[in-house]
């Protein structure tokens, strides 16, 4: 079997039934190269005809949690990750790191998640490292 079948047998199995196997979805849609995730859409589509798994995936992610867990899925759905090894220069990292602390830890209540999803969702490993370095470094 291929990955993107496998993948996507696997997601229709965290949305089977009442409710949604989070973790899971998680695990693929985190972890998986835009060119995977791409692979397995296209494979739930021929296995599940008339089905659009980016609609399902909005669907069971949506509800109360929408504004925080639902868009969090939405942004992995759009396959905009950041795929290279390249990291950012100083200053563009400095100002990263500054947008998430102004999103989080300066606000008085709540978050803006949106910059959080905006920036974490689409960067790459090495640049998630560079930003929780320089973050550490310059907010503790």
């Amino acid at each position: 079997m291929s990955q993107g079948r496998r993948d996507a047998l696997l997601l229709r199995k965290t949305m089977a039934g009442i409710g949604c196997d989070d973790p899971l979805l998680i695990e693929v849609l985190s972890t998986r190269t835009n060119a995977e995730l791409q692979a397995a859409f296209v494979e739930y589509g021929k296995e599940f005809p008339g089905e659009d798994l980016v609609e399902r995936i909005k669907s069971e992610t949506g509800g109360m949690m929408k504004k925080n867990y639902g868009n969090w899925m939405d942004c992995l759905c759009e396959f905009a990750r950041d795929e290279t090894e390249n990291v950012p220069g100083p200053s563009e990292l400095a100002s990263l790191a500054t947008r998430l602390y102004d999103a989080g830890a300066a606000k008085t209540f709540g978050c803006d998640e949106d910059e959080f999803l905006e920036i974490l969702c689409k960067a790459n490993a090495p640049t998630i490292a560079a930003i929780k370095e320089v973050y550490n470094a310059e907010y503790g």
